[in-house]
């Protein structure tokens, strides 16, 4: 009996449910199956919750894709401008250098095609982005106001430091 009094100690520290164990208890020939029974219930919880991690996967991959495909795309490919600071493109280049690469992060005008704002860095991240829209206000400040920036929407134009519809009053 001390024996099985264990195993069942064993079965709540692996998650066994009371009901489970109430059950377990109440039929007495789970008392003669000794490490069998535990391997096997051990066993049922493993199956179960893998079961469920995966029908949890299943469902934010199901969010990803909702949310990506939800995102509005203003430009529509007409990449013309009646205005300027009226329609933004952005993207990052990598540049191969003799040293390593180079990451270039341009603002263009689609009115002219002029250049409104450049970073440059050594490495993609969010923060090369950042900076530039940072550097696209400091120049040009309240004249961005209803502007759309528009951009491929990778991780780096995704992140939480670059809100869709930003204080700098930017649509991104």
């Amino acid at each position: 009996m001390k024996r099985f009094l264990l195993q069942i100690s064993k079965l709540s520290k692996l998650g066994c449910s009371q009901s489970t164990i109430e059950t377990l208890l109440k039929n007495p020939k789970c008392m003669f199956l000794g490490d069998d029974l535990l391997l096997e219930v051990a066993t049922m919880i493993i199956i179960r919750l893998s079961q469920f991690l995966k029908a949890i996967l299943m469902i934010l991959r199901s969010i990803l894709v909702l949310i990506t495909t939800m995102k509005e795309n203003l430009i529509k490919q007409d990449f013309h401008a009646d205005e300027p600071l009226k329609k933004l493109l952005t993207d990052i280049t990598e540049v191969p250098c003799m040293d390593g690469k180079l990451y270039v992060s341009p603002i263009m005008d689609c009115f002219n095609g002029e250049i409104v704002a450049l970073e440059m860095r050594d490495n993609m991240k969010k923060e090369l982005c950042v900076d530039t829209l940072q550097q696209l206000k400091s120049g040009y400040g309240k004249r961005l106001s209803g502007a759309i920036l528009h951009s491929d929407r990778g991780s780096q134009y995704t992140s939480e430091l670059i809100p869709r519809q930003n204080s700098r009053g930017i649509a991104a």
